[in-house]
């Protein structure tokens, strides 16, 4: 019985060719943008789960608290973190990394520039899964100088060489011994590894971090026993805090603490300050969409197999009036609206694999999907199929199911199906979606470009940045900035501490007014004389930097227009500020300048009360502004220069505007994939409206050939149509998407700070876009009939 169902199925498929191809070109496209969606969101929640010990480690940040300011950042300080495991039986190991920054590594004639290399505490073995390939994991971080390579560094530096025993030399400086090499991380693990170096080298270089308890430059994660609760540890944590730091530091009659982040969080909950938001957000996002998806080719499955049902209607008449029950009919056509689905999934399935490779290169992910190792996810689409299918196909193949056959044979069904009001009801879902895909892809691109467009307050277009690793690179800027003097493509040149972007750091300052233990929290930067010029940065008050006063290197600072203001001055110059040097160690410094307030962290952060230094270190990177019109030539001079005066450092360089838009070109690449699928999902629910106003055509068949016969026009039958969609309209707009918009208009501000308010003309225009693409379809329906003959539309089949 079953083979001849499936046979009479496939039978009907060829029969109703059209209608079946829409429904399988929907199912197709709905599935492949679902499959393509959920394949992203089970690799972002897997990241970090490959660590056998993943429910037990957690990520120490800190918690400065001062007055409306929670400032959250995951560095903590490496001398308290081992008080806390002598402290607390709940911690069965630790581990700090202390990030090394960008560092030039050689090997004989061969320099390359490298991130991702951390000096970590041996227990990095015992704590995370990471496997060595060569050497035993308790002695290769054993001794000072000491490194472990992932095998791509390997590759690079030794390729067939072995790498165990030799040198690698660090910033033409530290010879590190290369005793062991580990496997690539995977691309599922929040940290990115490239080299390990040993704890014990910064004892050897009495590094302060060793020793100064307000030194938070360690990422340090947590082994907790089995059974410990980290929310319980966090609270015991804090009078741990109060007594070893609160006690002799007020920050801003606030406090500090700690908290404590489980590692399979870090990935999508890392929303901290310094850091972009994190990713949980646009998993919310990528899933709502993937539900929307799924809802409208649920919706459109019902209406076309509706409408095709009662095209057959004589046919399933006829078939009751020879004995078919109704459950064998419903039956019937489940498994045509099931056998549709499966050939749907399997074409989707297809296009998944041809569209895999393309969708990963726009998340910036490695995305992988087969039979074999994602056997869950695969079952899981076969459910997800066969649930739609039933869905979809119950309330049709029931409700043509029940009518008496003479009834389907004199279509007396049509005039109950015209009173139908689940009809109504699907064309406002239908409606409504619509208005949503297209409104919040509009909006978003919109404070995406309000973001671009926003003035950052300083030049940072067509500003070249080198990087500075040792006192040589400085000691000959000088011989840099004369060879490059006269050369017309070069505006400026200056050196910086950090770039502006999303790493700037903060530090606890006492400005003039406050308490000794009353310290503020402020941005700081350390410049060169040349820093605001060259950036274009208002100078609104007092000077700037300047080699004509010795002073200003050490007691001389610039603060923005937010710090003078919080700190209460009127006339700031003059004012002084203490900043610790040491832990027990202070010096003061005197404002000298003030500058218009700018962004120098992006635009996912708002502007912090600023503290400029003129110190001669640290300075890390070379800014160097060059004439729009003249880049390209002046990149081949000052390389040739670069290459004559540091012979042995690569050069290697970036530009500035695109380290600072980073985060916003995330967002934006974000959009244009948000985008991509919305259109496909606007496509699918137009496709419904079109089903739909086939659907109604049907319906009103004859009365449309009555109406014709009594003379009415096609515009006069056009118009009877589409003014139940105007009204409609009306309804979805007046009673779900205009309280929806009101409700949402400052969502973004949650996300960007600087988002400006919505603007209610992208409502506007979304509803105009979504009403008229709905009554082409409509007119399209009404005008095929309205021109038909009344002969043709009266006449039984």
């Amino acid at each position: 019985m079953l083979l001849h169902i499936i046979r009479t199925a496939i039978r009907y498929a060829k029969k109703y060719a059209i209608h079946s191809l829409i429904n399988l070109v929907g199912l197709s496209i709905g599935y492949t943008c679902s499959i393509l969606i959920i394949i992203f969101i089970c690799h972002e929640v897997s990241f970090d789960r490959f660590h056998k010990n993943a429910d037990r480690i957690c990520r120490l940040g800190r918690i400065v608290s001062s007055g409306d300011i929670n400032y959250h950042e995951p560095l903590s300080s490496a001398l308290i973190t081992k008080m806390l495991q002598q402290y607390f039986p709940e911690i069965t190991d630790m581990v700090r990394l202390k990030d090394m920054g960008k560092t030039m590594v050689g090997y004989q004639h061969n320099n390359f520039y490298e991130d991702d290399i951390y000096y970590c505490d041996p227990s990095i073995f015992d704590i995370f899964t990471l496997q060595l390939i060569r050497g035993d994991k308790s002695a290769v971080l054993k001794n000072p100088y000491a490194v472990v390579i992932t095998e791509s560094m390997a590759d690079r530096y030794f390729g067939k060489t072995e790498p165990v025993g030799n040198l690698l030399r660090f910033n033409k400086k530290n010879d590190f011994l290369v005793t062991g090499v580990m496997e690539d991380l995977p691309k599922t693990s929040h940290l990115e590894i490239n080299m390990l170096c040993s704890w014990g080298t910064l004892s050897s270089q009495n590094d302060t971090v060793l020793y100064n308890r307000f030194d938070f430059e360690c990422y340090t994660y947590l082994l907790l026993q089995k059974k410990a609760n980290y929310k319980e540890l966090e609270k015991k944590i804090q009078p741990f805090v109060d007594r070893y730091f609160n006690k002799d530091v007020k920050i801003n009659n606030g406090t500090l603490g700690f908290y404590l982040l489980p590692l399979k969080k870090i990935h999508l909950f890392s929303n901290l300050d310094g850091n972009p938001p994190g990713l949980i957000s646009l998993i919310f996002l990528y899933g709502l969409l993937a539900f929307v998806l799924t809802l409208i080719v649920c919706i459109n499955f019902t209406i076309l197999a509706t409408a095709q049902y009662m095209k057959r209607a004589k046919e399933i008449g006829i078939r009751k009036v020879n004995g078919a029950k109704p459950a064998t009919l419903i039956m019937q056509f489940l498994c045509e609206i099931l056998i549709l689905s499966f050939i749907g999934l399997v074409f989707s399935l297809f296009f998944v694999k041809l569209l895999l490779p393309a969708f990963s290169r726009n998340v910036e992910e490695q995305l992988t999907f087969s039979f074999f190792t994602s056997p869950v996810l695969f079952i899981g689409f076969i459910l997800l199929t066969l649930i739609i299918g039933l869905l979809a196909g119950s309330f049709p193949s029931m409700y043509i199911a029940r009518f008496q056959p003479f009834q389907l044979i004199r279509n007396d069904f049509i005039q109950q199906g015209r009173k139908l009001g689940y009809k109504n009801i699907l064309m406002i879902i239908q409606l409504l979606l619509s208005f949503l895909l297209i409104d919040q892809t509009m909006l978003v691109k919109y404070q995406l470009t309000y973001l671009m467009n926003m003035d950052a307050g300083f030049i940072k277009k067509d500003m070249l940045v080198l990087p500075v690793f040792d006192k040589n690179i400085l000691q000959l800027l000088p011989l840099l900035k004369k060879n490059l003097k006269d050369q017309p493509g070069v505006l400026e040149i200056t050196a910086v501490s950090d770039l502006p972007g999303f790493n700037i750091p903060r530090g606890s300052k006492i400005p003039e007014g406050y308490k000794k233990n009353e310290f503020q929290l402020m941005d700081e930067i350390n410049v060169d004389d040349h820093f605001i010029p060259a950036l274009g940065i208002e100078l609104i008050a007092g000077r700037n930097f300047s080699e004509e006063y010795p002073t200003d290197q050490k007691s001389s600072i610039i603060i923005n227009q937010l710090a003078a203001r919080k700190f209460g001055w009127k006339d700031p110059i003059g004012k002084t500020i203490q900043f610790a040097i040491s832990e027990d160690r202070y010096a003061t410094g005197t404002v000298i300048g003030m500058v218009k307030d700018f962004h120098l962290s992006s635009m996912h952060r708002v502007i912090e009360p600023l503290f400029i230094s003129n110190a001669p270190e640290p300075l890390h990177h070379i800014l160097i502004r060059m004439r729009s019109d003249k880049v390209s030539e002046t990149l081949s001079i000052i390389e040739r220069q670069w290459n004559s005066i540091y012979p042995g450092y690569p050069f290697q360089f970036t530009f500035l505007e695109n380290k600072y838009d980073q985060y916003l070109r995330t967002i934006e690449k974000v959009v244009e994939i948000l985008s991509f699928f919305s259109i496909l999902a606007i496509i699918l629910a137009f496709t419904g409206i079109f089903s739909l106003s086939t659907f109604m055509a049907i319906l009103y068949k004859k009365e449309i050939g009555i109406r014709k016969t009594f003379g009415d026009t096609t515009r006069g039958i056009l118009f009877r149509f589409c003014k139940n969609l105007i009204f409609q309209s009306l309804v979805t707009t007046i009673l779900l998407y205009i309280p929806y918009a009101y409700f949402t208009r400052d969502l973004l501000q949650g996300f960007l700070p600087y988002a400006t308010r919505t603007n209610y003309l992208v409502h506007i225009k979304a509803i105009v876009m979504v009403i008229l693409v709905a009554l082409l379809a409509v007119a399209f329906q009404s005008v095929k009939s309205a021109v038909a003959n009344p002969v043709d539309l009266l006449k039984q089949e």
